[in-house]
């Protein structure tokens, strides 16, 4: 009579290994998932921000002003110059704030280009509009212009003009290291409007008519030509009023640096 073989019982060890490598592999592969997956949102919100400049990257760039008194950034030796007219109350230049930033990355903090700014001001929608302008060109003479100008911008998509009465723009002012204290006063006591009141000459000389609009040079600035759009006849229209796209800025550097 045959005796019953004992047999071992191998299967439930090896299934339970195989169990626990599954598990470790299941894990490997949904961190791997959420980290490419947080990288594509880093990038989709850097395209959606515009990149640029953020707080501090200005001062990797020269500081200037024009012979009358406008904020200039960017290498003074660049051939081609940008002219922008502004105003910190216009929502559509606030919503092209993202274009103007590719064009600091991409040409201005390359040293290929420059960017002059031109502050407009008016009463409309009320004072406050007024108090941004002012306190951007009073920032300018402590050196500040441009983190300032950004500061403002944001706050005007946070919080509406509201965000420009004299103890919110001096709280913004500290914020980017200027004197906040220095800069409300020189805003009640209007002590830009000389640089204002040419700004506002020269876009009536150049028959700009509305912001953002921008101008070009490519022979340093000595003469500023319009952005171009095509019209409905085919011809070539002068862009008076309104943010040229990206693609419009490369063709001027494309055209100012081809051999």
């Amino acid at each position: 009579m045959s005796k019953a073989v004992p047999v071992a019982k191998s299967g439930s060890k090896s299934k339970k290994k195989n169990n626990q490598r599954d598990q470790t592999t299941l894990v490997l592969v949904v961190a791997v998932a959420v980290v490419a997956f947080l990288v594509l949102m880093g990038v989709v919100l850097s395209q959606i921000n515009g990149s640029s400049a953020p707080k501090g990257a200005y001062s990797e760039m020269a500081q200037l002003t024009t012979s009358d008194g406008a904020p200039i950034l960017g290498d003074p030796r660049a051939k081609v110059v940008f002219r922008e007219f502004s105003n910190f109350a216009c929502p559509h230049c606030m919503e092209y704030r993202p274009i103007i930033h590719q064009v600091i990355d991409k040409y201005v903090a390359t040293g290929q280009a420059r960017l002059e700014v031109r502050v407009m001001v008016w009463d409309r929608p009320g004072p406050n509009s007024m108090n941004a302008g002012f306190a951007s060109m009073c920032a300018a003479q402590q050196g500040h212009f441009w983190d300032l100008h950004d500061a403002l911008f944001n706050a005007l998509e946070t919080n509406g003009t509201q965000a420009y009465e004299i103890p919110n723009i001096r709280d913004l002012a500290n914020g980017v290291g200027a004197n906040g204290d220095k800069i409300a006063e020189c805003v009640l006591n209007k002590g830009s409007q000389t640089e204002i009141a040419t700004n506002a000459q020269l876009a009536q000389q150049v028959g700009m008519t509305g912001t953002p609009a921008l101008m070009y040079s490519t022979d340093g600035g000595a003469n500023f030509k319009w952005f171009t759009v095509t019209g409905s006849d085919g011809n070539a229209v002068e862009y008076t009023g309104g943010g040229p796209t990206l693609a419009a800025f490369d063709q001027i550097m494309a055209d100012a640096y081809k051999q």
